[in-house]
């Protein structure tokens, strides 16, 4: 898998998902790692955006903005996980995607000093290696 960098947390990430431990070959193991292992953590990094929005109200905006980023990323890996068995280039293209969004939410909120914030981006850069995660399980997928 070209697009996973960090090959250490792949494995980790892989192992701790039981879901993935019993997959029984490489388009169930994509499945997991789209909609098992990705999704739920968009999920919760919108949710994550909507407690920052409530927690700090002048830096309400800027989250906002964060929380749209996230949504159009859950999106996106909805698409990928629809097209994986159809079209795993497309699946791939999808959650390629996902990257401008991280790279919008860095240009937001990464310069702020607050604890928040640096929460949020670091929940980012997590995001960031589990779509690397999707990148490769599409790449294995497509072949």
């Amino acid at each position: 898998m070209q697009s996973v960098e960090d090959k250490t947390f792949c494995l980790q990430t892989l192992s701790a998902n039981p879901l993935a431990a019993s997959a029984t070959g490489l388009l169930p193991l994509a499945e997991v790692v789209i909609r098992g292992i990705d999704l739920p953590y968009a999920k919760l990094l919108v949710k994550s955006a909507d407690r920052a929005i409530e927690k700090i109200p002048a830096l309400k905006e800027q989250f906002k903005e964060c929380q749209d980023s996230f949504l159009r990323i859950v999106m996106s890996l909805k698409s990928a996980a629809s097209e994986l068995k159809v079209s795993p280039d497309t699946a791939n293209y999808d959650a390629m995607i996902c990257f401008d969004e991280t790279k919008r939410v860095k240009e937001v909120i990464g310069k702020n000093e607050d604890v928040t914030s640096k929460s949020l981006i670091e929940m980012t850069l997590r995001m960031e290696k589990l779509i690397f995660l999707a990148l490769g399980a599409t790449e294995v997928v497509g072949g």
